[in-house]
């Protein structure tokens, strides 16, 4: 599965029962800084397994020669998700069938290239096609940080601490994702309060998400 928007790049099957692909998994999502317990990427396995969840390492075509994982600039992963009219997209599409775009993650010394960009337009490419996509699938969604922890000084206060303490960095103003996805065409229909965090007090909190959605041709 191939692109051909700024450098080309293949979506490589990632395989969660290989320990190899394990051990370079686990160790992206470290330095992503989430979902790197041993049980949360078995739990990725099983949903590979049942082909409900598909997960890609992003392979550019200036790195694809190169022996694994060096040649791995990151990952990407969708899973199937239907919303209802309680959940879902405020009755725009009752009863969507999607694809949710899971995980998106580029190594840092490969930023900067697009290959994150090229990445989702892989994505939305592979969607509906089987073995990995779903014939059904009507769109792409994901969930992101809400823009205004990014954008707006009073709440990047609020996000500092948190991140400083699962060792991220808050992204510079200008660059949040839910902007970044907007200008690729995906839409915010609400806001949920999701990602768990925590203050240097121990109390715990919820990071806001902005829920996002593209119609797929």
């Amino acid at each position: 599965m191939t692109t051909t928007n700024r450098e080309p790049i293949t979506l490589e099957p990632i395989h969660l029962h290989n320990k190899a692909d394990f051990t370079e998994l686990q160790r992206q999502r470290i330095l992503c800084g989430w979902n790197h317990s041993s049980s949360a990427l078995e739990a990725w396995r099983a949903a590979n397994d049942a082909h409900t969840q598909a997960m890609f390492w992003i392979v550019p075509a200036s790195s694809s020669t190169l022996p694994a994982p060096q040649r791995y600039a990151g990952h990407i992963a969708m899973s199937r998700i239907t919303y209802d009219n309680d959940n879902g997209i405020d009755g725009v599409l009752p009863d969507l069938k999607a694809m949710n775009l899971s995980t998106l993650f580029i190594l840092p010394q490969h930023r900067g290239k697009g290959l994150a960009s090229t990445a989702v337009r892989a994505i939305e490419d592979t969607a509906k096609i089987e073995p990995y996509g779903w014939p059904e699938c009507r769109a792409m969604t994901l969930n992101t940080l809400a823009r205004r922890y990014v954008e707006e000084d009073e709440w990047r206060a609020v996000a500092e601490i948190p991140h400083r303490l699962l060792g991220t960095e808050l992204p510079q103003k200008g660059t949040s994702n839910e902007d970044w996805y907007g200008r690729m065409g995906y839409v915010k229909w609400k806001e949920v309060e999701l990602y768990p965090a925590r203050n240097e007090d121990g109390s715990e909190f919820k990071f806001a998400a902005a829920f996002m959605w593209k119609r797929l041709g």
